[in-house]
């Protein structure tokens, strides 16, 4: 099991489902991830924020807020 106990930055990609989905190059390259939370702010298409997980899954992850 990886551990991923960090904050990663993201961008917003789009919605797959409902789900706001994110691209987080430092854990995933360029692949896409659907978030499993919003712990800020709910960001838009595009926005650029960062990320902590679940628990330090890699499948959890949870957006904290977008860059200011």
């Amino acid at each position: 099991m990886a551990d991923f106990a960090g904050v990663y930055e993201a961008r917003v990609i789009g919605t797959l489902d409902g789900d706001l989905v994110v691209v987080i190059p430092q854990v995933w390259g360029e692949d896409s991830v659907p978030l499993a939370g919003i712990a800020g702010s709910i960001p838009v298409m595009g926005d650029m924020g960062y990320v902590s997980f679940i628990s330090g899954e890699r499948e959890y992850p949870v957006w904290m807020g977008a860059v200011a």
